[in-house]
């Protein structure tokens, strides 16, 4: 019998993955693969993998498994629209209730991304780089996580979560760290994390949800112009009849 440790284990470690950008849109995820890497049998990962696919992060096609779901460039906007009307809501609930020890949580999380963001840039190869940004992407969830937990709205926090999570690993935008813009980006969005922190802090509601408001604007039009750039280059390397036959995408984890 399988045990809850290994589910989780597989779960966290393939949404990881995709959170990174090791794996993107149209890439076919091996379940063998991935269960020999993690030293598992393959059912955990294959819960894993139904769990996901429930969660819009993979498409389960019917002779291919496991894929990642490919997006468009309406959905990132539609994705960041929605965090746009909810996530003002539940900061400005934050500063009501907000209390010493969710500060405490937010404040961990900031010392966390500065630290992270060096050590990204410190990186000795693109796959350390790529693991290290990994967890940069779990501490802005954890930060944006902490919010709606100093709220105590449950059922908000929850699509909330949701939709951040879906709008970073279907947009990967320019912020990854193979990316030149790195350092700029990194820097941006920590010091308008801090922006909201310290409005929390201070009990300031509209400094709150602008600041906030602000940092999602300017991840949707980040993440919209990467989009673009992808789709360019895209067409630059694939031929029309490359376009036809490409449904040859590599298997990941195998």
């Amino acid at each position: 019998m399988m045990t809850v440790t290994s589910r989780e284990a597989a779960y966290n470690y393939i949404r990881r993955q995709l959170l990174s950008g090791r794996w993107v849109s149209g890439n076919r995820l091996s379940e063998l693969g991935i269960a020999h890497e993690l030293n598992l049998s393959r059912g955990p990962v294959r819960e894993a993998v139904n769990r996901l696919a429930a969660e819009g992060l993979l498409h389960l096609t019917p002779g291919l498994g496991a894929v990642v779901r490919t997006t468009s460039r309406s959905e990132i906007e539609q994705l960041f629209l929605i965090r746009l009307e909810l996530e003002p809501l539940a900061v400005a609930q934050a500063v009501r209730c907000s209390n010493a020890h969710g500060l405490r949580r937010l404040n961990r999380n900031l010392h966390q991304m500065v630290e992270t963001a060096r050590l990204v840039y410190q990186a000795p190869n693109s796959a350390a780089a790529n693991e290290l940004f990994s967890r940069w992407t779990e501490i802005d969830c954890a930060f944006h996580s902490n919010i709606i937990r100093m709220a105590d709205w449950k059922l908000v926090g929850k699509i909330v979560i949701e939709q951040q999570v879906l709008s970073i690993s279907l947009s990967h935008f320019a912020q990854r760290p193979d990316s030149t813009l790195w350092p700029t980006y990194a820097a941006t969005v920590i010091r308008e994390h801090r922006q909201i922190y310290h409005a929390i802090m201070k009990g300031d509601i509209d400094q709150a949800t602008d600041a906030i408001t602000t940092s999602l604007q300017e991840g949707m039009k980040l993440s919209l112009k990467n989009y673009d750039q992808q789709k360019d280059r895209m067409a630059d390397y694939c031929t029309p009849m490359d376009q036809i036959t490409n449904n040859a995408e590599p298997s990941f984890g195998s």
